[in-house]
């Protein structure tokens, strides 16, 4: 089926076979304590290329030529992923810079904003329902 060294692809099958159960638990411990927020890309690159490497061990010239290909098609991706990373955690700094002077300027002023409008937390007027 694999040629005359159906051994060594079996071996290869199964070591990374172990490397992805391994790689899915360390993946998950790291999602659940935040450390891939922005990373997944990279990630998959990790995964990949160990991919690369079992398949090296069977035909290093096939391997090396897939390994471009990947290179080709997914550096765009990593590109593209940690640039939106980027943009997306500035946006979220932005508004919580916002907010913070927000909050700041309402200490200095003694407005007392819910949900984006004023309060007069100071008045004894009760609201007229009668309108």
């Amino acid at each position: 089926m694999f040629g005359a060294n159906s051994g060594l692809f079996w071996g290869v099958f199964f070591a990374l076979l172990l490397f992805g159960v391994g790689y899915n638990a360390f993946v998950d411990w790291a999602e659940r304590h935040g450390y891939t927020e922005g990373y997944v890309s990279l990630l998959v690159v990790l995964g990949v290329t160990v991919t690369l490497l079992g398949a090296a061990v069977l035909d290093f010239k096939a391997a090396l030529l897939v390994g471009l290909l990947f290179i080709a098609s997914g550096l765009p991706m990593v590109v593209g992923s940690v640039i939106r990373y980027v943009k997306r955690r500035e946006t979220s700094m932005r508004s919580l810079r916002a907010e913070v002077q927000r909050e700041e300027e309402d200490k200095e002023t003694g407005v007392t904003y819910a949900m984006g409008f004023p309060l007069d937390i100071e008045s004894d007027e009760e609201w007229d329902d009668d309108d």
